[in-house]
């Protein structure tokens, strides 16, 4: 067939008058070229796993307790001073309340620095941890997409189950079922408590809702009790985390830095049924 293909080729050149080309040949040493065989990829880039700012979370977190258990000691002063004011009514009873109240609402605006502090650095870690374990699943994903990382805190009525949802499903992901799982609950139910204890604190402070000073130490016993359970409880979640991706660095394949820190892992392979043989 190919020479009846040149001969053909030729008589058609030779009715134009025109002369025949040469055949590109190959030299006798050079391969001939044949198609690179496809390949499925089996690696690719992921975020890489905040473990350094797991380490900031399992500290503002440690800091924020103990600035809670400071504004317990300054609550019982606060409560005694407060009904010694009333009793009394003279001036040197009240100066002492008032220098006492200064002294607490000091500590408690440090509290507020330090929670806003735990908060940042708690949502930079969930958020970057479910990125990055958004690309490494190989089985469900998450409930809730990223940006309710951030806007589940702080939008009222998803506010009570968002963020458990997002913990939750990241301690399933990092395969802690048995370890870190059933502690969200109880860590969220702390959490609950603790904020809606210290609400009414504030409003005990203030004297507003029926409420006096006299009720902040009992107040702040609950909502300190409730900040250091939930804190010891999300401390443990965190470095439970933070060890299953320590591991998963130690696993996986570095590549080089382009744009951002990124590690390579390994993707699971489509299995392929073998046909059934007669």
């Amino acid at each position: 067939m190919g020479s009846v293909w040149m001969g053909a080729r030729s008589l058609a050149w030779r009715d134009t008058d025109q002369e025949v080309p040469p055949v590109p040949t190959l030299p006798a040493d050079q391969p001939a070229p044949t198609a690179a065989p496809h390949e499925a990829p089996t690696w690719r880039d992921v975020p890489r796993p905040p473990v350094r700012l797991g380490g900031a979370v399992v500290a503002l977190a440690v800091l924020w307790a103990l600035v809670a258990a400071l504004r317990v000691v300054l609550a019982f002063p606060l409560a005694s001073r407060y009904a010694r004011a009333i009793d009394w009514g003279d001036d040197r009873a009240v100066r002492l309340f008032m220098s006492t109240r200064a002294l607490y609402e000091r500590v408690d605006l440090a509290h507020s620095a330090v929670m806003c502090l735990a908060f940042l650095a708690a949502g930079l870690w969930l958020w970057r941890t479910h990125a990055y374990l958004s690309g490494v699943s190989l089985s469900r994903g998450f409930r809730q997409s990223r940006g309710w990382v951030w806007a589940g805190w702080v939008l009222p009525g998803v506010a009570f189950w968002y963020p458990y949802q997002i913990v939750a499903d990241i301690c399933w992901l990092s395969g802690l079922r048995r370890l870190s799982w059933p502690r969200v609950p109880w860590w969220w139910a702390c959490w609950i408590v603790a904020r809606t204890a210290g609400a009414f604190a504030s409003e005990a402070l203030a004297s507003s809702g029926g409420l006096t000073p006299a009720a902040v130490p009992v107040l702040e016993c609950v909502a300190a009790a409730a900040t250091v359970g939930g804190a010891s409880l999300w401390v443990s979640i965190v470095v439970d985390v933070r060890r299953s991706q320590q591991r998963a660095l130690c696993v996986a394949r570095p590549v080089p830095w382009t744009r951002g820190r990124r590690v390579e892992v390994p993707v699971r392979r489509e299995r392929t049924r073998r046909p059934a043989t007669a």
